[in-house]
């Protein structure tokens, strides 16, 4: 008798088991009963570019984390991610994340970032299709990716596209662009920032200019607090460099979301081009009396070359030998001009550009 009293009281736990499992797949299909064949664009993983739906995503093994992260501007955001992780659904092409250099996600309206290797070996990343089991809000919709512990920029949503790349290394450095010299040569006009008159310069006209010859589809963009965010080139020619201001050099653009407003810029790598911020430079890396030459080729992986040539805002140039600058530093003057100073010799004054030869 105790036996078959067992017996049925496992039975009735299996059932109720069965049952509520039963129902959170029917609720789950149910919440995303409006989006569950929209389609994401899948490409670097096959020889062509596939689509997979929403419901391809949800059939997967899922998991829930619950995360909350804060956007740029302060603002709190938090989910109950439910859907499969990415090394599940790249399980099915025998591939991890950790095999790919960067993987970008893309949102329909326009935003986006490529996730680099560090955050890929060292995160969960996950393919949310839900928030607790309802579906996803609107600006969500159909599929957010949310990465627990990584900033909120990274969790982009309204996904329509993601591109898994391999075999990328970021391009030695050989010409170094100051933008403080940079922008006293190109034109500017006024923007409204947060109702003050700030200063911008077309991010194409700077492009233009000092990094004709390069041709990458993506460009790096490094800021103060160590972020780290490659862009795409047209995205960043579609907007503006603020560079008075609160939170200045800051990458604006009016047609982008605000989330792709990065600040503080330290560094715009672009090919073998870097622009580089030299007052960020010197507060990060340098002291008082400014911030070592080689220190600066160092953090932005300048090309080691025997001779440099130094250009200046009034055409002028001076060619430097490698052991010229053994020691030599970088300054602002107390005009705001940028200034290279040798170990022995004249200083540079208004020095605009160096280009490792």
């Amino acid at each position: 008798m105790r036996l078959r009293k067992c017996l049925i009281l496992a039975g009735i736990i299996m059932l109720s088991i069965f049952m509520l499992i039963s129902c959170s797949d029917s609720q789950d299909k149910n919440a995303i009963a409006d989006y569950a064949d929209q389609k994401i664009t899948i490409s670097g993983l096959t020889d062509e570019d596939f689509t997979v739906t929403v419901a391809d995503l949800a059939a997967l093994d899922s998991v829930e984390r619950s995360a909350s992260a804060e956007r740029s501007n302060g603002e709190k955001v938090s989910i109950d991610a439910v859907g499969p992780l990415l090394d599940t659904f790249l399980a099915k092409y025998s591939k991890s994340q950790s095999d790919f250099t960067s993987i970008r996600f893309t949102a329909a309206d326009k935003y986006s970032i490529a996730v680099g290797s560090q955050v890929l070996q060292n995160r969960e990343i996950v393919l949310a299709v839900s928030d607790g089991g309802n579906a996803l809000s609107e600006d969500d919709q159909p599929l957010r990716v949310v990465i627990p512990g990584e900033r909120a920029m990274y969790w982009v949503r309204h996904i329509c596209r993601i591109d898994f790349v391999s075999g990328e290394t970021a391009s030695q450095c050989r010409n170094m662009v100051f933008l403080e010299s940079a922008v006293k040569t190109l034109k500017s006009s006024d923007y409204d920032y947060n109702g003050v008159t700030d200063k911008v310069i077309a991010d194409s006209d700077l492009l233009d200019k000092y990094a004709s010859e390069e041709n990458a589809d993506t460009l790096t963009l490094t800021a103060a607090d160590g972020l780290t965010k490659s862009e795409t080139a047209d995205n960043f020619r579609s907007g503006m460099l603020k560079y008075t201001g609160a939170d200045a050099p800051r990458f604006v653009a009016d047609q982008l979301p605000e989330g792709m407003q990065i600040y503080d810029l330290v560094t715009i790598s672009y090919g073998e081009t870097s622009i580089l911020t030299l007052d960020k430079l010197i507060s990060l890396y340098g002291n008082k009396d400014g911030v070592e030459f080689f220190d600066v080729t160092k953090k932005i992986n300048g090309v080691s070359a025997e001779k440099y040539i130094c250009r200046c805002l009034d055409g002028s140039s001076v060619t430097l030998t490698v052991d010229d600058l053994q020691d030599a530093v970088l300054y602002l003057d107390d005009q705001g001009r940028v200034v290279l100073k040798p170990a022995s010799g004249e200083p540079i004054v208004d020095l605009l550009q160096v280009e490792a030869k």
